[in-house]
């Protein structure tokens, strides 16, 4: 797996849907498997799987992605931390 955090920069658009960033999940066959986007104060505005604001796909659902770019990796536990912060607050309506 790879973790990594893509902003403004490398993603158009994203300042548009109220996000300022987002983590992903990336397999080694380099599909997407879970999201965390993150506003422009660093909370958590959706995860996907899981989020109900985006719907039942998420910005990279059925994509493919070789990481050339994107700010930084980050670790699991990090990405595991947003992602629970967000599917908590998802499953309790304030997402």
């Amino acid at each position: 797996m790879r973790y990594v955090i893509f902003s403004e920069d490398e993603i158009t658009g994203l300042k548009e849907r109220g996000l300022a960033s987002v983590l992903l999940e990336i397999s080694n066959d380099g599909s997407v498997l879970r999201e965390v986007g993150l506003d422009s104060e660093g909370k958590v505005a959706y995860v996907y799987p899981g989020s109900k604001r985006y719907g039942k796909r998420g910005l990279f659902d059925n994509a493919i992605v070789e990481v050339l770019t994107g700010h930084g990796s980050l670790n699991s536990d990090k990405f595991n931390e947003k992602y629970n912060i967000g599917l908590n607050a998802d499953n309790s309506g304030d997402v």
